[in-house]
């Protein structure tokens, strides 16, 4: 198992739940870094939105999402999310189900403004001594939003030679009938699609 990001801290990762300005009124008190653990998998998941898998079972579940960026004020989401990560040699995989009465979700265009309606944003930077790092968002329609950052600041986007030069997965899929409203999204990311900053972590 490692945690993220690649160079064991964790404090660069960032993971939002779908976009709902309200939030409930007591704070959320925070004292060190958060840490996730991601753990290795025999046998990798189907991506195929469902997160059925056997995997997914024995993978650590994060449901602590909250704004951290607003300190002290930072609120715990209304609506619930619960990630979990994965990995092997060849990809890092996760897994998000998000509940939500009232999916909003009308982009079609990849790396379209997916921030401006629903959709579940991870950050990753791999190497602590790099300002470079990477986004990936998915859509409940599927969408998606790749994207790799020299150093901080949206005027530095860098996507790539091409549109597609990330080779990551993703499906998504609104919750079935009989179930709470809300969607879910699971997704592989190759090791290579972070060559930029130096590939697999060892």
């Amino acid at each position: 198992m490692f945690r993220l990001g690649f160079n064991l801290i964790m404090a660069s990762f960032v993971m939002l739940p779908a976009c709902d300005p309200h939030f409930v009124s007591e704070p959320v008190q925070q004292t060190q870094p958060v840490s996730f653990e991601c753990r290795w998998t025999d046998a990798p998941p189907v991506i195929d939105g469902d997160g059925a898998d056997a995997a997914w079972k024995s993978a650590a579940v994060i449901d602590s999402f909250h704004l951290p960026w607003l300190g002290p004020k930072a609120r715990p989401a209304r609506h619930a999310t619960r990630a979990r990560l994965l990995w092997d040699r060849e990809h890092l995989y996760f897994l998000a189900e998000m509940d939500d009465p009232s999916i909003v979700s009308s982009i079609t265009e990849h790396d379209g403004a997916l921030w401006t309606n629903d959709a579940f944003e991870m950050f990753l930077r791999p190497d602590a001594s790099k300002a470079g790092y990477y986004e990936f968002q998915v859509a409940p329609n599927g969408t998606r939003f790749d994207a790799f950052y020299p150093r901080y600041g949206m005027d530095m986007l860098a996507k790539g030679p091409k549109d597609g030069a990330f080779g990551w997965q993703a499906v998504a899929k609104p919750r079935g009938a009989g179930k709470p409203p809300g969607w879910t999204v699971e997704a592989r990311l190759p090791w290579t699609d972070f060559l930029r900053t130096g590939g697999r972590p060892v």
